[in-house]
């Protein structure tokens, strides 16, 4: 006490931090910091890639009247008329409340179309021989001659240009839904400048028609990082695919084709 009577007072210090409690703080800090990343990716929105490939395949016939009787003029022709685009790109699923779920094939990288044209025709020409005519040195159809060999080919064309399309493959539901875009200004040549006039050489160019995979998006969503799943679907349409008649016949088989990747 100090004199007359008044307490003194003594400063209190708090008592030091011991080092084993310091050091046990540091290693709840670092394990934090370590584990946090971790967290984080667990919890992350998986994520895919997906590639696409959309063709048309038309195959066509053509027999002309009198094939193939040797002693009348006739001409057979067949041939393919193909169009295939592809893409790939990052695949989204998004869920939106009250909408339900959307996404599908974003940013469509390394867009491609291939586009060709095939014919194989005959044309076949009756000569004045004596199995066809009735020729000979005093006939009014003159005398007697060969055969006529018959014209064959088989050329191939493609367009001078084949700017690239891409497929379109969108979510609506739980179904996949894919479209194909392929340019009007891709439409083929039609070849007319290679074969003889009157030989048909299919369509300008196939048309490339949409494909569902109904359930699709539950695949997906069970897909486990590093899995794939697979969709294909391929289809024959045309007025001769079943019942074919006629002197040209043609039917075109439409195929689509859609891998999705988990990523993450």
């Amino acid at each position: 006490m100090r004199p007359g009577g008044a307490p003194s007072i003594v400063p209190v210090m708090p008592p030091r931090a011991r080092p084993a409690s310091l050091l046990a703080l540091v290693m709840v800090l670092l394990c934090a910091a370590v584990l946090a990343p971790s967290a984080a990716s667990a919890t992350a929105a998986p994520a895919y890639e997906a590639s696409a490939a959309s063709t048309a395949k038309e195959t066509w016939t053509f027999k002309g009247a009198g094939a193939p009787k040797p002693c009348r003029s006739w001409t057979q022709a067949s041939g393919t008329v193909s169009v295939r685009v592809f893409a790939k790109g990052g695949f989204r699923i998004t869920r939106i409340p009250g909408l339900g779920t959307t996404g599908g094939l974003t940013d469509p990288q390394d867009p491609r179309m291939n586009i060709k044209r095939q014919v194989d025709y005959r044309i076949h020409q009756v000569g004045t021989t004596p199995d066809c005519t009735p020729c000979g040195p005093s006939s009014e159809f003159g005398t007697c001659g060969d055969a006529i060999p018959d014209l064959v080919g088989a050329p191939g064309c493609e367009p001078a240009a084949a700017p690239g399309g891409t497929v379109l493959a969108t979510i609506s539901g739980s179904t996949l839904v894919t479209k194909a875009v392929a340019p009007s200004a891709s439409i083929l040549r039609r070849c007319s400048s290679l074969v003889p006039a009157g030989v048909p050489v299919g369509s300008p160019e196939p048309k490339l028609v949409p494909m569902r995979f109904p359930g699709a998006l539950r695949r997906i969503q069970r897909l486990k990082v590093g899995e794939s799943a697979k969709f294909d679907r391929a289809v024959d349409r045309g007025p001769d695919c079943k019942r074919p008649s006629g002197e040209l016949r043609t039917c075109t088989r439409h195929r689509t084709g859609v891998t999705v990747t988990r990523t993450r």
